[in-house]
This record gives structure tokens, sequence and C-alpha cells, in this order.
């Protein structure tokens, strides 16, 4: 079995290359990135030296490969019936947004409450 550290995956983006890192820590594969601060710090050598990389050991290059090439899906549940069928309804914005153009403070919260359209629960995100 080798050690020996492999590039799974290239990012532009330190953000992503930690979700990535964090998706694949949690399924006990061990990770770690490079050049993350020199991409950061200068984005035009990005090219130069290949992007921010995320490394794995080598016994671990498939398994994170196929991890991090897995979609995700989320969405919304009514707690109380389990039904996907969700509204979304968010009220404040307009409020904040007019208060913003014109008072340049935004005053008010963007609340977004949800609604099953099946059983008619509602909560707050």
């Amino acid at each position: 079995m080798s050690k020996a550290p492999t590039v799974v995956r290239t990012f532009d983006s330190a953000v992503f290359a930690h979700l990535a890192r964090g998706r694949l820590e949690s399924e006990g594969i061990e990770s770690f990135i490079v050049d993350e601060h020199q991409v950061t710090n200068n984005p035009l050598t990005a090219i130069a030296v290949g992007g921010i990389k995320l490394v794995v050991a080598e016994d671990d290059l498939h398994a994170a490969r196929e991890l991090l090439d897995q979609r995700i899906e989320v969405s919304d549940t009514c707690a109380a019936c389990g039904s996907t069928n969700i509204e979304r309804n968010a009220r404040g914005r307009r409020l904040a947004f007019l208060t913003l153009m014109f008072a340049h403070i935004p005053i008010g919260r963007a609340k977004t409450k949800l609604r099953c359209d099946d059983c008619d629960h509602a909560w707050r995100e």
C-alpha cells in the first residue's frame, strides 16, 4: 500500500477546496490542501502553480474521487407530514431594500417563512 500524496482535484477558490476537504474528512479520508496561500494572496499565480490542490494518500484516491463526484440532494421537508411540497415566502426584503435605497441604512430583516402546501404547517428557516 502506497502513502504517496496524490492530487484529487484542483480549485480556483479556497472556500470550495475546504468544503471538499471537509466532505472527505467527514468520511474518514485524510486530506490536506496545497498552494492555498499562494493562490489566495496572488491570484495571478494560480495558473502557474496549477490552482489550489486537494491532496490525499494514493490508497484513498479512488474512494475520494467517488465521494467528491457524488451529488448531495438537499430538499426541505415538512416536519409535520414529511411532504416536499414546500412554499417559500421571504418577508421584509422590500422594506430593507427601500430603506437602503433612500436612507442608506437597511431597516428590517428578511425572514424566510416556509409553509407546507399539503398540511398548512408553517415554520421559519
